[in-house]
């Protein structure tokens, strides 16, 4: 009985894409939209959830094109994602104050590009202290 009174309290967020373009740029996803006028380092996905305390009670979960995101008895959303995201480098923060919940989740391409340039800077600066 009481489950099903619980079930009835959780809400879908409302949910805003953004695309990262570096340097701080935002821009807005649009549905289909490949071309950002720059390459797309992460997607910002902002979740409205004035219900919820703080960002430990959210349960998010990435797995490379869908995203799921859940507060127990608040919250339940899936978005599918426009571009295939590492899972292991994403990052959430809380505005208790606006009550949303911001998440970075980093391209894959994009990460593995910053991954190799590193490692090639790093090896370029080993070469060179000979």
């Amino acid at each position: 009985r009481l489950r099903g009174q619980e079930e009835a309290g959780v809400e879908t967020p409302q949910v805003k894409m953004l695309v990262d373009i570096g340097g701080g740029v935002l821009k807005a996803h649009r549905q289909g939209a490949t071309d950002y006028g720059a390459e797309v380092q992460a997607l910002v996905v902002k979740l409205e959830m004035p219900r919820m305390g703080a960002a430990s009670e959210a349960d998010v979960d990435v797995c490379e094109d869908l995203l799921s995101v859940e507060v127990e008895g608040k919250y339940e959303v899936e978005v599918p994602l426009p571009f295939e995201v590492d899972d292991g480098a994403s990052d959430a923060a809380f505005d208790r104050r606006k009550g949303v919940l911001t998440l970075t989740l980093p391209l894959r391409a994009w990460t593995k590009k910053a991954y190799e340039k590193a490692l090639a800077k790093r090896v370029s600066e080993q070469g060179q202290g000979g």
